[in-house]
């Protein structure tokens, strides 16, 4: 979910199961991956919502993209 800016894979990287139910995205079980600290966070996102904005991620131009004209 979230790495260091440092550039390398999996360094100091944040990870957590996602579950997908019918109605509802949860997040759960968060751990670093150098250490498996177990962080105690749950989050639950209605499924609808959390597509739009995903969706919405995904419609986003990156910062660093350059557009031709």
């Amino acid at each position: 979910l979230v790495c260091c800016s440092c550039g390398i894979a999996e360094c100091d990287s944040i990870e957590a199961l996602i579950v997908y139910t019918d109605n509802s995205v949860i997040w759960k079980d968060f751990n670093r991956i150098r250490c498996s600290d177990d962080y105690g966070l749950y989050f639950e996102f209605k499924k609808t919502q959390y597509q739009e904005f995903v969706d919405e991620l995904r419609n986003t131009p990156d910062k660093n993209e350059v557009v031709l004209t």
